[in-house]
């Protein structure tokens, strides 16, 4: 076997692995995350339940939803759910794709290092890929935590299953995010940590893009990955039309996809 053909073995990736987690524990982009998730689960609910009084302080009303002639929907535990859902979607989104992309890009100067210590370049890849994922599903669990308990303290009613469910599936349009960021950090053809961040802020926006506007598609929001976005609103208003399983088992195919191509062009790309 050749010594090209090692590099790009999965070995060393329990080593990486570890590695890879403290550099996450140091790095600004899990207390990015952890920061902005804890934010809107702390404002989701409190958002849904003075809504009435912010627009009256805003439009100087004193009657509900007078001054803008539209009534707002009393206060509850499905408004709050439909408002994490869309700071999910258009704040922690964003930010997700940002701080993944900054910290798979990173760390490129240590790479010589660990691939001359006998570690593949599929397990030096997949260890980064792996501490992130696990960053982010800890720090994404520990704000839905906080949403749920909050949004249960205000409301008795609340059904946490469907505000647990929602999440969930939220949590794989996530993995497909995370994935296409992955896939073009690794598909670009330069050393330069600048351009691996671009790539890979380029394609995590593009996934979002066709994720989000995908959904106009009946037949595909149905049958695909692309109802992943407008599914998960339907699972946390507890709808029982919500079709489950094509969207979500295509969402992870996908993901999965991705990673292995990215991967494999990462183990084929020329290192210096």
């Amino acid at each position: 076997m050749s010594e090209q053909s090692k590099t790009t073995q999965l070995t060393g990736f329990p080593a990486m692995t570890r590695v890879e987690v403290g550099r996450l524990v140091h790095s600004p982009s899990l207390w990015l995350l952890c920061g902005v998730g804890i934010f809107m689960a702390l404002l989701s609910p409190l958002t849904a339940k003075y809504a009435p009084q912010i627009l009256d302080a805003l439009v100087g009303s004193s009657a509900k939803g007078g001054a803008s002639g539209i009534p707002l929907p009393d206060p509850s535990w499905q408004q709050a759910g439909a408002q994490w859902m869309k700071n999910l979607g258009q704040v922690f989104s964003f930010v997700l794709i940002l701080a993944s992309a900054m910290f798979i890009s990173g760390g490129q100067g240590n790479w010589p290092f660990f691939l001359s210590r006998r570690v593949g370049r599929a397990g030096l890849r997949l260890g980064t890929l792996l501490s992130l994922l696990l960053g982010t599903a800890v720090s994404f669990a520990f704000a839905t935590g906080i949403f749920v308990l909050l949004t249960r303290a205000i409301w008795k009613q609340t059904r946490i299953s469907a505000l647990l469910g929602g999440s969930c599936v939220w949590a794989v349009f996530a993995f497909i995010l995370l994935a296409a960021v992955f896939f073009g950090a690794n598909v670009s053809t330069s050393r330069s940590g600048g351009t691996g961040i671009g790539a890979g802020i380029g394609s995590g926006f593009a996934a979002y893009l066709l994720l989000t506007l995908g959904g106009f598609w009946p037949w595909g929001a149905k049958h695909t990955l692309l109802g992943i976005s407008d599914l998960a609103g339907k699972v946390t208003a507890h709808s029982a039309h919500a079709a489950l399983t094509w969207p979500l088992l295509s969402g992870i195919v996908v993901a999965l996809l991705l990673i292995g191509m990215g991967t494999v062009c990462f183990c084929r790309k020329e290192l210096d």
